[in-house]
């Protein structure tokens, strides 16, 4: 099936599903005709301006990638419950042979910089509304829980979306449940890209239930059947428990703790069961400055294949100079201490270790500084600054990569 009837089919499906579920609903407040719904919508303009270094002691020379994103979207009121939206994303590059995008263009001798040229529509979705549920059908942004499994991978300029179906549903108070078929994952390798690079194709389940109360469980299961890079098919299964107290009058300790299982699904050539665990705490004092503590375990099966998240946001964890993308054969333990604070001048910063282990064998691989500076402009504007450095001992090698953007949003 070509990605023109797959995308025809998951719309379709949806409004029939959508039909079927929610008929005869209507608010009030919802315009009354169809023109003035689609006249009367919101819009959305992003524009993200960034310059980004790297520097690799692997041979390559050091790369500079100067690039712009514009994303504009466009989502009409709801007319009998049902609206649509829109999105287009282009990002361009100063100088497209300063820095190597992950293979895609750019000189292949300088360091990856994943931030290829692109054109494209981002998203494009039918969505179904009716208190407390919600359909959406197309392409759409998708994030789930802490973006671990399933995030948009915010960081990077082009966005990673999903054709999907997604219902959204709150059927009691504080109970939350999200069910999301996937057919296509567009990545964020644009629109030049191809084959697995550019998207995976297959058949992907997403299923996700938490329940907020005085403490927040969750548990999920996800099935990603990819065809077009069946060594990323993987089933996983797991649970969180996250919640917050006070202690010593206004400063609060949050935690979360997790725990999950992964194994082989679909077509992938190796079979393995591997853990995952995690567990963080996070002091805030009535300062808002924050001390943060946590380890992370990708396990491995026996040194053969590790626990993997080829659909995270993963710029967000496990350092942010990007080494472990993915996870080594010998898995992860990722043990940080981090602190987040306000700072003079209306700056905010971030400061953040990473001591990285193996999770078979004796191997140390690593460790890691990260730190940040944000500073917020006005209400539309905002500067930030990353610098990471990536500091290898039995995996990888030294890495350097730093940033300064300006995010503007109307």
């Amino acid at each position: 099936m070509n990605t023109t009837q797959t995308s025809l089919w998951t719309t379709t499906s949806a409004l029939l599903i959508s039909t079927c579920l929610f008929v005869g609903a209507q608010e009030a407040e919802q315009p009354s005709d169809f023109m003035t719904a689609l006249t009367t919508g919101e819009t959305d303009v992003n524009l993200r301006l960034r310059i980004e270094g790297a520097e690799q002691d692997n041979g390559k020379d050091d790369a500079t990638a100067a690039t712009a994103r514009l994303r504009l979207k466009y989502e009409t009121a709801a007319w009998l419950n049902l609206s649509a939206g829109a999105e287009f994303e282009g990002t361009r590059a100063a100088d497209n042979n300063g820095y190597n995008a992950a293979g895609v263009s750019g000189n292949t001798n300088k360091a990856v910089i994943a931030d290829p040229a692109s054109t494209e529509i981002n998203q494009a979705y039918l969505k179904y509304e009716m208190d407390p549920a919600s359909l959406v059908a197309g392409r759409q942004r998708i994030v789930r829980g802490n973006a671990r499994y399933v995030g948009d991978v915010g960081w990077r300029q082009n966005q990673q979306t999903f054709d999907a179906i997604n219902l959204e549903a709150a059927p009691l108070e504080g109970l939350n449940a999200s069910y999301a078929y996937v057919d296509q994952v567009n990545r964020i390798f644009g629109s030049e890209a191809t084959g697995a690079q550019k998207n995976f194709k297959g058949d992907i389940h997403l299923l996700d239930l938490t329940l907020e109360k005085a403490v927040t469980v969750g548990a999920y299961l996800y099935e990603l059947d990819i065809d077009n890079a069946a060594v990323n098919a993987s089933t996983t299964y797991g649970a969180y428990l996250a919640g917050d107290t006070h202690v010593m009058g206004d400063q609060k300790l949050a935690y979360r703790v997790e725990i999950a299982q992964q194994s082989d699904t679909g077509d992938n050539p190796m079979e393995y069961d591997a853990l995952y665990a995690a567990g963080s705490l996070k002091m805030t004092c009535e300062a808002d400055a924050s001390l943060i503590l946590g380890v992370e375990l990708l396990g491995s099966d026996d040194g053969m294949a590790s626990f993997q998240t080829p659909l995270a946001t993963l710029h967000k964890f496990n350092g942010w100079a990007d080494v472990f993308l993915t996870t080594p054969k010998s898995g992860l333990i990722d043990y940080y201490v981090g602190i987040d604070t306000p700072l003079p001048g209306g700056l905010k910063g971030q400061l953040f270790y990473h001591y990285f282990d193996a999770d078979e064998g004796s191997d140390t691989l690593g460790s890691e500084i990260d730190a940040l500076l944000a500073k917020p402009l006005n209400k539309n504007a905002k500067v930030v600054g990353k610098l990471a450095h990536y500091m290898e001992d039995d995996f990888g090698v030294e890495t350097t990569r730093y940033s300064l953007q300006l995010d503007l949003m109307f």
